[in-house]
């Protein structure tokens, strides 16, 4: 074989090998690529998880907050209503010791 074929035949190989190395560095890039994106989807995925169990259970503490309130509300109704009934009492034993006064006093001579 001349030398001059010989050169193009080696460049032409050459050029094939770059070719099968370019195109193997080409599929593992591509592989890498698609390993962050699958590991970015989980990353979102784990977060998204991660902000629905927070937010569920926010909103049992809200839950269990308004039945706090609830109680207390119920519970400072019945305060009222204990210390409605004590100063109706109170009155009334009142009225009853104001009415005997006045009528010990009128009883005594003067």
């Amino acid at each position: 074989m001349p030398p001059v074929e010989d050169d193009l035949r080696r460049i032409a190989e050459g050029f094939g090998e770059l070719k099968g190395e370019l195109r193997s560095q080409h599929q593992a890039t591509m592989r890498a690529f698609d390993n962050i994106r699958d590991d970015m989807q989980r990353m979102e995925d784990s977060q998204k998880q991660a902000m629905q169990s927070m937010e569920e259970r926010l909103n049992g503490k809200i839950d269990s907050l308004g039945g706090r309130v609830r109680t207390l509300e119920q519970k400072s109704e019945d305060a009222k209503v204990a210390a409605a009934k004590q100063g109706v009492a109170v009155s009334g034993i009142t009225a009853a010791l104001t009415y005997a006064a006045i009528e010990i006093i009128k009883r005594i001579p003067h």
